[in-house]
């Protein structure tokens, strides 16, 4: 094998072994604090903040990791030195010390991602130990919470520069431009991270077992460098240095790349919300995106000379209509139906790889002016840096701010507006600046009407979308009232909802009236409440703390009307604070939970053990009574009644029976109270209707909240009167639904559920073991 091919996989596995394990950090980082997108666009929003700072101190630092090898006595074995000072030619010695100091640069990464993996786990152990002793305030959690994900993305920080840097240093290139080769293999490696990380995901593999895999992988590469004898590096030409460059061209290129990560993004959000597309779909569409990018830049780089100014605001202007055409084609689609649905789905695709052109246009043109300016790799991923982090910083006020989908729209019209404006500018006769403002008028009115039409055409699925960092709401906007009311999720499916399952959630309410904490995110969820002035006895005394999976505000809460808002507390993050505070946390009668359907691409966020757990911790009661026997004072445990709804389409049974697989787990737990250990003997019972476009769960639990069916005056009781004559409901105990069907596992954070599931059971097979389980059925036959 050619050793240019054997440099490039080298450095591509050890990068893409890195990306992996971030990415796995990044939900693991839910683990520890909160599920929900929010904290994984934050914990990589820390890390690039951290390789940012990193490399704009990149002279101390470099100084110091110099006495630190120094201190070692590795500094004849490593040439960190004289890398820094530019002093590695190509002669046989000096490849062995560069690729020497590539494998020092991986295993020092590789330690740093054990750092920051630890800094994880602490922190789950920390805040669980400080709640116990310290009840602090939610901003106070807040503080600790951002502390902890500095620290660790200062570790996942400081392994990029140390790889990103050596690997430069392997696969230098000749004369000025040294980094024109690394430049094209730095996304490939990104894509292969993400595709990795997607296979993992899809075939739910633990992630810890990942984490050690990727150590010991990246191990291996590093020795396996260190006995090479051959490099593909290409001798540096001796030029007269000058530079640096400019600010403008640090701001230019840190300004690009942020635009690149925002639109690729708003593109996986856009197919998430539209065509259902799943986080392992995502993951796979932003690796081809990269290969795409990557294959551009390798052309462009080969030309003889960089693209003009005409030529870069060209690109712009066209980058700007393929985003708007794209977000047309892509918005059709909850209009359409059937074929023409696929064929602008098609189009949509499509217009990727054109767009990849046009961006690296963009990006080859800035990078080759940057290198020749004087500008060095350190500089570079700087800008780099800067700008991924920038687009970080971005993308959460735009879910903090409930910006809408019209945010494409503006985005989009703002780049094809400079395009057109620069074009303008740079042209020399006036006819040409007439042509080119003519054309830009052109293609916005032309692009920009398409999308607004677009969007009045989907007007009925769309409503009124309020997007937040990972989820996308459908919301009814009532004027008069001044209420928010929200009408579902998307990507919206098929009604699958059973009135007799909503009646048994108003039975819940009218028997159990006191302190109620409900979460839907869509108002068919709930049962119907009386007009506005009149007494409903289905609500009476109900708190409502939270809403929406993702609204902006923490810890604020509201025991007032309406029911279902836009803005209220994050329950999430609501249910991390009651469950790490141990003593003081609020006791809620009841818990009513329907975030998302089990089938929803992000229901794995909201029906994980850990936050079903933290969740079923606001119903327990911890009250000090006396023993009767031994007339000592101890603590006894209350439990209130916890209900989750969701829905399945026909072909997803087995999503929602890993939702009851998760509800029993959450539920049975144990819990050690003083002296005694209280554990939960049977979860509870399943209500569960089944339609034509799939099924509508209700699971209803513990036992000792719900009553026997035995006792006539019991919750239980009351539902089984509710759906007796309905033959498509079923009551049975939860643990009874999976019984038979094989991988029916509860969804942990450290072993994501995984989408490589079978289609069984079938909605006719479930079915089939409902009717056997059902005492109806059997008195029929």
């Amino acid at each position: 094998m050619r050793p240019v091919l054997t440099d490039r996989m080298a450095v591509i596995i050890v990068i893409a072994a890195l990306v992996m394990w971030a990415a796995a950090l990044s939900v693991l980082w839910g683990w520890s604090i909160d599920p929900s997108g929010s904290t994984s666009l934050a914990a990589v929003g820390w890390s690039l903040i951290a390789a940012w700072w990193m490399l704009r101190r990149r002279g101390r630092w470099g100084s110091r990791a110099v006495r630190w090898v120094a201190r070692l006595g590795l500094d004849e074995a490593i040439p960190l030195a004289a890398a820094l000072r530019d002093e590695l030619g190509s002669s046989k010695e000096d490849v062995k010390r560069r690729m020497r100091l590539f494998s020092a640069g991986a295993i020092a990464a590789m330690a740093c991602m054990l750092g920051a993996t630890g800094v994880v786990l602490a922190s789950r152990l920390g805040a669980l130990l400080l709640g116990e002793w310290f009840l602090f305030s939610n901003a106070t959690w807040r503080v600790l919470e951002t502390l902890a994900l500095l620290l660790g993305g200062a570790g996942v920080g400081a392994a990029m520069v140390c790889v990103f840097y050596t690997s430069s240093v392997v696969r230098a290139s000749g004369g000025r431009d040294t980094y024109a080769s690394i430049s094209r293999d730095w996304p490939v490696a990104v894509a292969c991270g993400l595709g990795g990380f997607a296979v993992a995901w899809w075939f739910g593999a633990n992630l810890i077992y990942v984490l050690f895999a990727l150590a010991g992988g990246i191990l291996l590469v590093s020795l396996t460098a260190v006995s090479r004898g051959d490099l593909s590096t290409h001798p540096r030409k001796k030029l007269l240095p000058f530079g640096p460059p400019s600010r403008w061209a640090l701001w230019s290129l840190a300004a690009a790349y942020a635009l690149v990560a925002v639109v690729l993004v708003g593109q996986g959000r856009l197919l998430g919300d539209v065509l259902g597309l799943s986080f392992t779909r995502r993951l796979l569409w932003w690796g081809l995106s990269l290969v795409l990018l990557a294959y551009f830049l390798g052309r462009f780089d080969r030309k003889g000379r960089s693209a003009g100014r005409l030529q870069i605001v060209g690109s712009m202007l066209g980058v700007g209509a393929a985003l708007l055409a794209q977000a047309t084609e892509l918005t059709l689609c909850l209009a359409l139906d059937g074929a023409s649905s696929v064929i602008a789905t098609c189009l949509a695709v499509a217009t990727q790889v054109p767009c990849a052109s046009l961006v690296a246009t963009v990006l080859s043109s800035q990078r080759r002016e940057f290198a020749a300016a004087g500008g060095s790799v350190g500089r570079y991923l700087q800008a780099v840096a800067g700008g991924l982090a920038g687009a970080c910083v971005l993308l959460g006020l735009a879910g903090w701010l409930g910006m809408t989908g019209l945010a494409m729209l503006i985005l989009a019209g703002v780049l094809t507006a400079a395009g057109g404006a620069g074009g303008a500018i740079a042209a020399r006769r006036r006819p040409d600046r007439i042509a080119w403002l003519a054309w830009t008028v052109v293609l916005v009115g032309a692009f920009g009407g398409g999308f607004l039409v677009a969007v009045a055409r989907a007007a009925p699925v769309l409503r009124d979308p309020a997007a937040g960092v990972w989820l996308t709401s459908v919301n009814r906007r009532d004027r008069m009232f001044r209420e928010v009311v929200q009408m579902g999720t998307l990507p919206a499916g098929g009604v699958r909802r059973s009135e007799r399952v909503t009646d048994c959630i108003a039975e819940a309410f009218r028997r159990r009236k006191g302190r109620w904490w409900q979460v839907c995110t869509d108002a068919r969820d709930l049962p119907a409440r009386a007009p506005r002035g009149e007494f409903d006895p289905v609500y009476a005394r109900c708190f409502i703390v939270g809403s929406n999976p993702e609204p902006a505000p923490v810890g604020s809460r509201w025991d007032c009307w309406p029911i279902v808002t836009g803005t209220a507390s994050h329950f999430l993050r609501y249910a991390r604070l009651n469950y790490v505070a141990a003593t003081g946390y609020d006791y809620y009668e009841g818990v009513l939970l329907a975030p998302l359907p089990a089938d929803h691409p992000q229901a794995w966020r909201c029906y994980n053990e850990l936050t079903l757990r933290r969740c079923r911790r606001t119903t327990e009661l911890i009250e000090y009574e006396r023993d009767p026997q031994t007339q000592t004072i101890e603590p006894v445990m209350h439990h209130g009644l916890m209900m989750l709804r969701t829905q399945a389409s026909r072909g997803r049974v087995r999503q929602a029976l890993r939702v009851a697989r998760t509800f029993d787990e959450a539920v049975s737990s144990g819990r050690r109270v003083g002296q005694r250990d209280y554990h939960v003997e049977s979860p509870g019972w399943a209500i569960v209707a089944l339609r034509v476009e799939g099924l509508d769960m209700l699971l209803v639990g513990p036992v000792d909240a719900t009553g026997s069916p035995d006792e006539p005056s019991s919750l239980l009781a009351a539902m089984q009167e509710i759906v007796a004559d309905d033959y498509d409901t079923f009551v049975l105990p939860i643990r009874r639904l999976w019984p038979g069907w094989k991988d029916i596992s509860p969804i942990y954070l450290f072993n994501p559920p995984g989408e490589r599931l079978s289609g069984t059971p079938s909605l006719e097979g479930f079915r089939e073991h409902l009717e056997l389980i059902d005492a109806r059925y059997n008195d029929r036959r």
